[in-house]
C-alpha cells in the first residue's frame, strides 16, 4: 500500500482498522461462549507447535493453563487489569513496600492533546498504559516531530482501545486508558535500552530468567533463557539463543523483588531492569507471547498448579 496515493492509503487503512475492529467484536463474543475456538485461533496467530489440540476442560500444558487462567480468572480480576496497566500497576508496587523501584514519572494524561511537549525534558519515553510496544522515544540530539508522535499515539491508543478482545485479553479493557511518560533508560554499558531480566515465577517462586540486552527495538535483541542457577535452558524458549549469563550486581535485590511482585498470583513475569543504583521496575506479564518449544508446553506446565487456583480465587477476583 506504500506505492499507492495517500488519499487511496487513507482509506484503506480505514477499511483495515474497521476490519480489525468487527474481528475483535467476533473474538470477543467466542472468549465467552467458545473460548476453546478462540484458544485454537490465539495459538495459531502465535505460530505456536502444540502437542495437541487445546483443551481447557483437563489443561496439562504450560500454554493450556494459561489460557484457563485468562479466560476463568484473569478476564474476571480487577487486580490483574491494575497490575497490567503501566500507569495504575505503580499503586500495586507502593503497595508492596518498592515505590522505590519505580522509573520516574513525568507526566500522564488521558488525551494527546493534554501533553503539554513544550514542557518535557530533553528525552523521554511515551507509553498507552494498557497496550505494548509502539512506544515514543524523545532523544537528546536527535531529530523529533511532535506531530508524527501525536498522529502515533492516536493510531496505538485506537487500536488498544479494542485489539484486546481479539487476543482474548478482556482485563485489558478493565481499567482506564492512560498516557504516561517516563524517564529515558538506558544500559550502563552504552546507548541501548538497559538489561533486561524477564523472572518467570509460579506460585510465588522465580523458576526461570529470560534476558534481553542490546534492545534498540521490538525485534532487533540478543536473548537468552537460563534457570536459577543461571545454566542454560534455551531448549524453553523458541527464539533464545545457546548459553548463559553472569548475574548483574544487583541480583539479590531483583530475587527479593520478583518474589514479593508474584507471591499475588498462580504464574507472572516480572520484569525488571539493571538500573544504576538498584533494580527499575519494568512490567508484570501474566500471558506472555513467546515461541514455546514442546518441551516447555510440558515443563513449565508441570509448575503451573491450577488444580488449587481457589487459594487465588477470592483474591483475583476481589
Amino acid at each position: 500500500m506504500g506505492n499507492l496515493p495517500q488519499p487511496i492509503r487513507k482509506i484503506g487503512r480505514i477499511v483495515l482498522d474497521y476490519k480489525d475492529w468487527i474481528l475483535s467484536r467476533y473474538w470477543l463474543n467466542m472468549v465467552q461462549k467458545n473460548p476453546e475456538k478462540h484458544a485454537m485461533y490465539e495459538m495459531k496467530r502465535q505460530k505456536q507447535d502444540l502437542i495437541r489440540p487445546v483443551n481447557l476442560r483437563e489443561p496439562v500444558y504450560f500454554h493450556e493453563k494459561t489460557l484457563w487462567l485468562t479466560y476463568f480468572i484473569y478476564n474476571n480480576s480487577s487486580l490483574i487489569a491494575q497490575c497490567y496497566n503501566k500507569y495504575e500497576v505503580r499503586d500495586y508496587i507502593i503497595s508492596k513496600g518498592l515505590g522505590h523501584i519505580l522509573n520516574e514519572l513525568y507526566g500522564v494524561w488521558e488525551s494527546v492533546d493534554d501533553i503539554p511537549w513544550n514542557t518535557l525534558p530533553e528525552e523521554y519515553v511515551m507509553k498507552i498504559s494498557n497496550g505494548y510496544g509502539n512506544h515514543v522515544f524523545k532523544q537528546r540530539n536527535q531529530e523529533f516531530s511532535i506531530e508524527a508522535a501525536k498522529k502515533q499515539l492516536q493510531k496505538i491508543k485506537k487500536k488498544y482501545s479494542y485489539y484486546y478482545m481479539n487476543i482474548g485479553n478482556l482485563f485489558v479493557g478493565g481499567t482506564k486508558q492512560h498516557i504516561i511518560c517516563e524517564k529515558m533508560l538506558y544500559s550502563r554499558l552504552g546507548r541501548s535500552a538497559p538489561e533486561d531480566y524477564k523472572f518467570h515465577c509460579f506460585h510465588g517462586k522465580p523458576m526461570f530468567i529470560e534476558f534481553i540486552k542490546d534492545r534498540h527495538n521490538t525485534s532487533n535483541y540478543t536473548s537468552a533463557f537460563v534457570d536459577m542457577n543461571f545454566q542454560d535452558r534455551h531448549d524453553l524458549e523458541g527464539e533464545a539463543s545457546p548459553g548463559t549469563i553472569d548475574p548483574p550486581k544487583c541480583y539479590d535485590e531483583m530475587l527479593e523483588i520478583a518474589k514479593t511482585l508474584s507471591k499475588d498470583f498462580p504464574y507472572v513475569r516480572v520484569d525488571l531492569y539493571d538500573g544504576e543504583e538498584h533494580p527499575i521496575f519494568g512490567e508484570l506479564t501474566f500471558t506472555p507471547f513467546y515461541k514455546q518449544t514442546r518441551t516447555s508446553q510440558i515443563e513449565l506446565g508441570k509448575l503451573l498448579n491450577v488444580a488449587d487456583i481457589d487459594e487465588y480465587a477470592s483474591l483475583l477476583q476481589r
